[in-house]
């Protein structure tokens, strides 16, 4: 009764109004989420909007950026085919309109089989992650020729989240201008010093057109080892001055089986072009030519002037004539000390080169033949004499190897030294018994100054393999020859790990065997230049 009262009185709640007080304060709760969301979703969208703008201006940034360098930048995947997008510099680098998909070797103009190998091998290490990263990406060729361009690519390895290579960053740049500023400068530093050196490279002009005179008469003869000593002399004369195109076809020629006239023919005219097309700077020269105070038409003709002088007087005069023609062996040299440099640095093998006595005065005719075939004996000291710096044991780090000219009453002395390794008679003799050069009895009885003179002989070379430097054994025999044509005579001594001498004795032209004050004595000038 209390709660029908109650109820009409409106003081007792029923269940029902109960509940729809309760679904009506979820339901005002609900939209007040609902309204604290939107809020939150208008400023999630705000905030969306702002990064989405942020990442496309930084996009177009970067892409304005790649679009504007002048080095390309593309992706390559584990296929070694470009993946995905690449800078907009790649299509006039690359000379293509579309690279995604397509093979680097391809992209790249990799035009031989042996550059695609190279290529495709190094992106498969890269990717197989075995070897030290920097060392698997500098195993990546880096030079391609595209046309009438050059260019250089450099890898980077991109990783993943998990720290494993799934892509590599090919950076590409355009070095053909590069190449050819180098080319020209290295052009006009090498045409400096043939200025610097003028009676040097007229020397060896002479004895370039000797050499090949020589190797086409011994074409005609069928004798092989005549024309490959000629040509490998020509060689090392060749890169001693620094004329490294000729060097190179020199090398090549080489490489054949037989050396004929065509290929002579080719080594002339790369001369020829290099004579015709410096001309104007290399105006003093003529082949063959010799340079005196006076010209060599005068002297011919003061040769003909003191054959009419009585007999009592032409032997002094006869000696002043040739005194004038004698010139400082400095004049003559060359460039030794880049030679020494060059070969230091390539061999990664640091020493001293020293000079003594190039004041020495010296008849060039005489000496020219010699002064060609010496580059023969400084290689092979750097590359057969010294040893590694981790090799030499108690000996100093730093090598040593000189060049030594003195002169005596009737003739001129040229030595060639080193503090490496030395030579072991046994080990010459054995390596000539492997070659066939002679049989086992025969070196059995040799003396050792007779087997160490087996290191002249044409095809023995101690060199594990043929190289640019070590050559295939005939430039000693070059040296043997040229000493012997001139009328002297080369001695070998050497103590196995102490070092090396070879001693070369130039006889003097017969009007100069006579008592004179004498030039050039040892000890009287040293230059010395460490080449480390």
């Amino acid at each position: 009764m209390r709660k029908v009262r109650g109820l009409y009185a409106g003081t007792e709640k029923t269940t029902i109004q109960r509940q729809l007080e309760q679904a009506q304060r979820r339901s005002e709760a609900v939209e007040r989420r609902r309204e604290l969301a939107d809020v939150r979703n208008a400023e999630l969208k705000h905030h969306a909007d702002r990064l989405e703008r942020e990442v496309a201006d930084r996009t177009r940034d970067v892409r304005t950026i790649l679009d504007n360098v002048s080095f390309g930048f593309l992706l390559v995947g584990a296929d070694s085919r470009v993946v995905g997008d690449y800078s907009k510099s790649c299509h006039a680098l690359l000379a293509s309109t579309e690279l995604a998909g397509r093979p680097l070797a391809e992209v790249l103009g990799a035009g031989t089989s042996r550059q695609r190998i190279m290529l495709e091998a190094g992106i498969d290490q890269v990717f197989e992650d075995i070897m030290p990263e920097e060392l698997s990406l500098g195993q990546l060729p880096s030079r391609y020729v595209l046309g009438a361009r050059t260019l250089s690519i450099s890898g980077a390895a991109v990783r993943d989240d998990a720290g494993a290579v799934y892509r590599i960053l090919v950076t590409i740049s355009d070095i053909t201008e590069l190449e050819t500023a180098q080319r020209e400068m290295r052009h006009h530093r090498l045409l400096v010093n043939i200025l610097r050196q003028k009676e040097w490279f007229r020397i060896l002009l002479a004895e370039f057109f000797s050499q090949l005179g020589a190797a086409r008469a011994a074409i005609a003869l069928g004798d092989q080892v005549t024309v490959r000593r000629a040509v490998h002399t020509i060689k090392g004369n060749m890169a001693t001055c620094g004329l490294d195109a000729i060097a190179k076809t020199a090398h090549e020629i080489e490489e054949n089986d037989a050396i004929l006239e065509p290929h002579l023919a080719l080594l002339e005219s790369a001369a020829r072009e290099f004579l015709t097309e410096n001309a104007d700077v290399l105006g003093f020269l003529s082949e063959g030519a010799q340079s005196f105070q006076v010209t060599e038409e005068r002297v011919s003709g003061l040769e003909h002037i003191i054959e009419r002088f009585p007999e009592a007087m032409q032997k002094d005069a006869k000696r002043w004539l040739a005194e004038t023609k004698l010139v400082p062996f400095q004049r003559l040299m060359g460039p030794f000390i880049q030679l020494a440099k060059g070969l230091s640095e390539r061999l990664e093998k640091p020493a001293e080169f020293t000079v003594s006595g190039e004041d020495t005065l010296v008849d060039a005719l005489t000496t020219a033949p010699i002064i060609a075939v010496l580059p023969h004996l400084v290689r092979n000291a750097f590359d057969h004499g010294l040893e590694q710096p981790d090799e030499r044991g108690e000996k100093p780090s730093l090598g040593h190897i000189g060049l030594h000219i003195a002169e005596g009453i009737n003739d001129w002395h040229v030595a060639v030294s080193d503090d490496g390794r030395g030579i072991r008679a046994a080990d010459v003799a054995a390596r000539a018994v492997a070659m066939g050069i002679l049989d086992a009895e025969a070196a059995a009885a040799m003396p050792d100054a007779d087997k160490m003179q087996l290191i002249f002989e044409d095809r023995l070379s101690t060199a594990s393999e043929t190289t640019e430097i070590s050559g295939r054994g005939v430039g000693m025999g070059a040296v043997l020859a040229a000493v012997r044509q001139a009328g002297g005579d080369v001695t070998v001594e050497s103590v196995p790990g102490e070092g090396t001498t070879i001693r070369m004795l130039i006889p003097k032209p017969a009007v100069l065997n006579v008592a004179r004050g004498l030039s050039g004595q040892p000890g009287r000038y040293v230059a010395r230049e460490s080449v480390q």
